[in-house]
């Protein structure tokens, strides 16, 4: 039985992941009801897919269409299913992928009632940077489900790393790719300003919470328990153990 002094204690609280995901929902549903019960924000909208309009350049427009595709539905779902299967790979433990694959199923499904339920028209197609699309505007798929997916699997796929630099430098930068999704849907046109910041916030909120749940279930498995700590595993032996 591991000693309870060998439980490294989290650098980021339980219950401040919970007060993350907390915000990041009541964030959401402030911006859902003012889309969905009043039309105060068309300002704002408008006033941002003005200036955006003004900054658009041509190498900043191939950019936009590359960084938009990665969040694209066969990208994600590609992505998905890599990490799904690199998880259960990795750890032979079947819950790291089931939090992930539920976590994508869910909000993915969700992205999708939620735009027929508020059934906001997109930006003019006048104004757009590429081919129409098929669907209703708010919340933001690409970045909902890009947001979700590059974070929550980074996040996971990482935790058995041992050298920490490493793996905030990966995180980093799936919340950078995340942050690109997002500006490329309003640069190209195909957003509004608050689908986007929606889709930010709603994705910020599941990872919040299906990272507290690996956190939660690490801790109860010894052999993974260093999931709960964002320092390396501490490894129980010789010294020269941990050079192998």
């Amino acid at each position: 039985m591991p000693d309870r002094h060998d439980r490294v204690r989290p650098t980021v609280p339980d219950r401040g992941l919970l007060a993350v995901s907390a915000a990041a929902f009541a964030g959401f549903l402030a911006i859902l009801v003012t889309v969905g019960l009043s039309r105060v924000v068309d300002p704002f909208d408008s006033a941002v897919a003005s200036e955006v309009q003004l900054a658009r350049v041509a190498g900043l427009t191939g950019l936009a269409r590359v960084v938009t595709d990665l969040g694209s539905f066969p990208a994600v779902v590609t992505v998905a299913a890599a990490a799904i299967v690199g998880l259960w790979v990795q750890t032979h433990q079947l819950w790291w992928s089931a939090i992930l694959a539920s976590a994508v199923a869910a909000t993915a499904s969700l992205v999708t009632l939620l735009k027929i339920a508020v059934a906001r028209s997109r930006p003019h197609v006048a104004s757009l940077l590429g081919h129409p699309a098929v669907d209703l505007s708010f919340p933001s798929g690409h970045t909902t489900n890009g947001s979700l997916v590059y974070v929550l699997a980074t996040l996971l796929l990482t935790a058995r790393l041992r050298h920490a630099g490493w793996r905030r430098t990966l995180v980093a930068a799936a919340v950078v790719l995340a942050v690109l999704i997002g500006l490329s849907r309003v640069y190209l046109g195909y957003h509004w300003a608050t689908d986007v910041l929606a889709g930010w916030l709603l994705a910020s909120g599941v990872v919040a919470a299906s990272y507290f749940t690996s956190r939660r279930l690490g801790l109860q498995d010894p052999q993974y328990r260093f999931v709960a700590s964002d320092r390396p595993a501490q490894l129980h032996g010789r010294p020269s153990d941990l050079l192998r």
